[in-house]
């Protein structure tokens, strides 16, 4: 279904105006980064505990469940729905899979292996990242994404 000229200027103005809702709102940011570091080691806490009784997908399910309510009053306290709407549902269904998948790997670590070592893979995140990004986002110009990522992997060593 295309978008019509009428909904795409709705769109950019719901966009600027929780854009300059945003920019006066930095303190808002600042307490929900708070928040969110702590409570991923406490949902790992969790996790971990659960592994020994519970499937890995089973605790990702309850972990949907639980978390479905929070986005909602999230969106509720926004003021609109509008960043749920779907665009391509083909790229929705695409990062809905790339998001679980990534949940069920992350999970599965976590009940296979000890803190330390899931702590140590996970600060590795930039090296891989990097490394992909030389593989991806590569160009054929002579300063490219990928030789900048390419200079920026020495610092890791």
């Amino acid at each position: 279904m295309a978008a019509t000229n009428a909904d795409t200027t709705e769109y950019a103005q719901q966009a600027s105006l929780l854009q300059d809702a945003a920019d006066l709102r930095p303190m808002d940011g600042i307490l929900f980064l708070l928040l969110a570091t702590t409570l991923f080691p406490i949902q790992n806490v969790i996790i971990k505990s659960l592994s020994g009784g519970f499937a890995v997908h089973q605790i990702i399910f309850w972990r949907g469940v639980f978390a479905l309510p929070i986005v909602a009053a999230i969106a509720w306290y926004e003021g609109t729905l509008w960043p749920l709407r779907l665009g391509s549902v083909l790229l929705q269904l695409l990062r809905a899979t790339a998001g679980f998948s990534s949940y069920l790997v992350y999970y599965m670590a976590l009940a296979a292996i000890g803190w330390a070592e899931t702590a140590a893979i996970t600060f590795s995140t930039p090296i891989f990242v990097t490394v992909l990004a030389t593989l991806f986002l590569a160009s054929g110009s002579a300063c490219s994404a990928g030789s900048r990522s390419s200079s920026a992997l020495p610092g890791f060593w």
